[in-house]
């Protein structure tokens, strides 16, 4: 969306994500999900395992922040909770 590549380090995504993301709020999926709006950055460590970020994981986690902010949640805590309502626990 940026042009730019994440780095692969959680610090320098939040980096990139806040310095460099689009006006508004930004949530980058990965392993470590980085949701920023440009002056604060949160990493969302959710448990997702990394086969689910492809295959329209991506839709759903937007239908999420969508319903969330529908709701009347602020944009960047609809997107920062919204990882969280997709998470695989880790010992089930």
């Amino acid at each position: 969306m940026t042009g730019f590549r994440l780095p692969n380090d959680i610090i320098g995504r939040g980096r990139m994500v806040r310095d460099h993301g689009p006006a508004g709020v930004t949530l980058a999926k990965g392993p470590v999900d980085v949701i920023s709006d440009t002056s604060r950055v949160r990493f969302s460590r959710t448990g997702t395992p990394p086969h689910m970020t492809v295959g329209g994981t991506g839709d759903v986690l937007a239908g999420v922040v969508g319903g969330a902010l529908f709701c009347r949640l602020p944009a960047f805590e609809a997107a920062a909770s919204a990882p969280m309502s997709m998470a695989v626990p880790e010992n089930p």
